[in-house]
């Protein structure tokens, strides 16, 4: 039922061509009413409110066709991080009177590979008499140093 010319050319659409098929004279089925509404809906001129919704319902179905635990922002791969935890003993120099101040400080560093992990203890990490740790696993430096390891996606 779309607006036609003295010429007989289809101008613009209307509201109704999204419910009814000219050509078959008949009503068109609802599971079709979304489709016709997105292909015709710049040629109709609808009202601002009928547009709106549209653009939610629009989204709508984007956000339901979207498989879980996949973000709009991040399309990439997601692969695995290992983040080691430690407490680092801080000397600091507070100028407000109270002087030298000793805390305690949470230090995060980031792996790619867990192997990459344990050569980074095995390389940096001494026992008391500065002597290298004869440790083998990341498992066994957490529980001698008191470390947390974890395993992360992002």
């Amino acid at each position: 039922m779309g607006v036609y010319n003295s010429d007989g050319v289809l101008e613009r659409y209307t509201l109704i061509d999204v419910f009814y098929d000219a050509e078959t004279k008949k009503i068109e089925s609802p599971t079709r009413w979304w489709g016709i509404w997105m292909e015709i809906k710049e040629d109709v001129d609808p009202p601002m409110w009928i547009l709106k919704l549209s653009w939610r319902i629009g989204d709508y179905i984007k956000w339901w066709h979207t498989p879980r635990g996949v973000t709009s922002t991040c399309q990439q791969q997601f692969k695995k991080k290992y983040v080691w935890k430690s407490w680092v003993d801080v000397e600091d120099f507070q100028y407000d009177g109270i002087g030298d101040t000793d805390y305690t400080e949470e230090r995060y560093v980031e792996f790619d590979t867990e192997e990459e992990a344990l050569r980074y203890l095995k390389k940096n990490i001494y026992t008391v008499d500065r002597l290298p740790s004869k440790l083998d696993t990341v498992e066994e430096f957490c529980k001698e140093y008191q470390f947390e390891f974890y395993e992360r996606k992002y």
